[in-house]
């Protein structure tokens, strides 16, 4: 596990103290939204359920969230290597907030991808629009990035229903849900599909480089990256996920690169 090494550490303290400055060529991040109050409603199995995620996801006030997402944003940026990417995932609920920290803190965002979820949860109280999309920001601390185009020019999206293979991937990403195949040693209530993180890894990094995930939940990153044959490391607090992700990354082998030119990402 040296190359995949899973560290019960809190992102917002530890990071500095214990990781190598300048090692991540990519950061991605699925912070907490911040959603769970105590009435939280959400949708299983075609029913309503009022619960939250857990204690890490109940919010708190607006200064607090805002020092946590500096807290976080400020450790990882230290660590990133020159011309790496930070990706995070977020709500409404969030991501905007950590939007914000970004550009106070001199990061560029490159782009925001819509996460467009066909088979999304409908809204059982039928007083708003149906949640169906997430959003994630690529951003970037420095005047460069890394980003294999060709790669992703050429990636298979048959069934997207806005990109096509051979022309440019545009940023609304058509991805179901994460399935119950993925969710086989154990369950997450924000598990990310594998292919979403599989098109930000290709994306923008080589193999052999270093992924940091400061969240690594049920470990998907770790997963995705062992097959592609980056390296990893990944940050949880709870025992739990940290039992389902060692289990995954175990049963993970390499697959090889999707790499129509090399796999070396063209530096802009």
């Amino acid at each position: 596990m040296d190359n995949y090494q899973i560290c019960k550490m809190d992102s917002t303290k530890d990071l500095r103290d214990n990781l190598t400055p300048g090692k991540f060529q990519l950061v991605f991040a699925d912070p907490p939204y911040f959603l769970s109050t105590k009435g939280f409603v959400t949708c299983k199995g075609g029913e309503l359920h009022h619960e939250g995620k857990g204690d890490w996801d109940e919010p708190t006030s607006l200064e607090e969230v805002m020092a946590f997402n500096r807290a976080w944003i400020t450790q990882v940026r230290d660590l990133m290597a020159p011309g790496g990417s930070l990706w995070i995932s977020g709500t409404f609920h969030n991501i905007y907030k950590v939007a914000r920290v970004l550009d106070e803190e001199g990061f560029t965002i490159v782009n925001d991808i819509a996460w467009y979820k066909r088979n999304a949860p409908p809204a059982l109280l039928c007083h708003n629009f149906t949640a169906s999309h997430e959003t994630l920001l690529w951003a970037k601390p420095g005047e460069k990035h890394k980003f294999n185009y060709e790669v992703m020019k050429e990636w298979d999206v048959s069934n997207d229903l806005i990109a096509r293979g051979g022309k440019q991937m545009r940023s609304v990403w058509d991805i179901p849900v994460t399935s119950q195949n993925e969710k086989g040693y154990g369950h997450h209530p924000t598990q990310k599909p594998e292919e979403l993180l599989d098109r930000i890894i290709c994306a923008c990094t080589d193999p052999g480089d270093w992924i940091l995930d400061p969240f690594l939940g049920s470990g998907t990153t770790m997963v995705v990256a062992k097959r592609r044959g980056r390296n990893c490391v990944g940050i949880e607090l709870e025992e739990e996920y940290i039992k389902i992700a060692r289990e995954r990354v175990d049963g993970t082998s390499f697959e090889g690169e999707i790499d129509p030119n090399g796999g070396l990402g063209e530096w802009i």
